[in-house]
């Protein structure tokens, strides 16, 4: 990939040149032209001032004085050309430079797509590669067994049900992300009301854990997407009850500052190290460690849909967390408001 952008910056760079070089051309002869005209009529215009200035009491070699003419004339284009000639090589040098990095921003977005989607297909593949290998190899092995009983055949299906669900979850997760348009309209929502109908949703499986869920909520009325509210906040919820650890309280909390709605998910759990923090958003991104020893699921795929449901709203979303402290996150949603 580097040889190939290395290529498409060379070719990027050298288009840029090659206008630039045919604009200074097109420019140069243009004012080639109307100067070249300009040193003919001046020179006419100063013999004839001449004559007329001497009157009749000069005599003049009309022959000899129109070559004189003529070679003043050419020497004057011929400076031109050259002072031309060195404004070209001087525009077109320091072009060059700034075409070189001109093509290199034009270019830098795309390359970071590429390496992004370079990352996701790899790591889809991984994550998807696993569980049918772990499939694959227990049906072989049940297979060879030729006294395989009906139990242990049914606890085989359950498992691999097991696998397929997961991979069901993960394909509707990359769809979703891969599947856009209607994220960003908007309706008038009573936004703690839904926030309240999303707790809800989750309180059994906090109680389930022993985590109770406590909440704080700003009432207001602004323009929004309903079910990107509703699932970006579930998504926070599900991921502070994998993470928070039994026993546990999750805090739900929201404000209304200058025109901006801020709802806060935090958690006392296991929290994350800085270096997780910086890439938590990315896809298939998990506290890996973390998940060995709570026994946590998942792909890695859920705060990467939030922040797009979050981002098509133009909002955004942050984390805060220490290693064994716990972590908070925040959604910002700029509305316009009715209180």
């Amino acid at each position: 990939m580097k040889e190939t952008f290395s290529t498409a910056l060379l070719r990027l760079t050298t288009a840029y040149v090659v206008g630039l070089a045919l604009v200074c051309l097109f420019f140069s002869g243009f004012i080639y032209q109307l100067a070249s005209r300009e040193i003919d009529q001046s020179s006419r215009r100063q013999i004839v001032g001449f004559r007329n200035l001497m009157g009749n009491n000069f005599i003049i070699d009309e022959r000899a004085s129109e070559e004189a003419r003529i070679r003043d004339a050419s020497e004057a284009r011929a400076r031109l050309k050259a002072q031309l000639f060195i404004a070209n090589i001087a525009v077109i040098g320091a072009g060059s430079i700034l075409a070189y990095i001109f093509a290199k921003k034009t270019l830098e977005p795309i390359q970071e797509n590429v390496k992004a989607q370079e990352r996701f297909t790899s790591d889809a593949s991984h994550e998807l590669r696993t569980p049918l290998a772990a499939m694959r190899s227990e049906i072989e092995v049940a297979l060879r067994d030729k006294s395989l009983k009906i139990s242990e055949a049914k606890e085989l299906l359950l498992s691999n049900l097991e696998e397929v669900n997961s991979m069901h979850a993960m394909a509707e997760s990359l769809l979703y992300l891969a599947r856009n348009k209607e994220l960003g309209q908007k309706h008038q929502i009573d936004i703690a009301r839904v926030i309240k109908d999303t707790i809800k949703k989750y309180e059994l499986s906090a109680k389930t854990s022993k985590i109770t869920i406590a909440s704080k909520l700003k009432s207001a009325k602004l323009y929004a997407n309903k079910e990107a509210v509703s699932q970006a906040v579930g998504i926070l919820l599900d991921n502070a009850i994998r993470y928070a650890g039994k026993d546990s309280k999750i805090e739900v909390n929201s404000t209304l500052e200058n025109d901006i709605y801020t709802i806060s998910v935090s958690d006392n759990g296991i929290g994350m190290s800085e270096e997780l923090m910086s890439r938590i958003f990315e896809r298939f991104t998990r506290a890996d460690e973390s998940r060995s020893h709570q026994n946590t699921y998942g792909h890695g795929l859920g705060l990467s849909i939030a922040r797009q449901l979050v981002g098509a709203m133009e909002g955004s979303i942050t984390v805060e967390s220490k290693a064994g402290k716990g972590s908070v996150f925040r959604i910002m949603i700029p509305a316009g408001v009715e209180s």
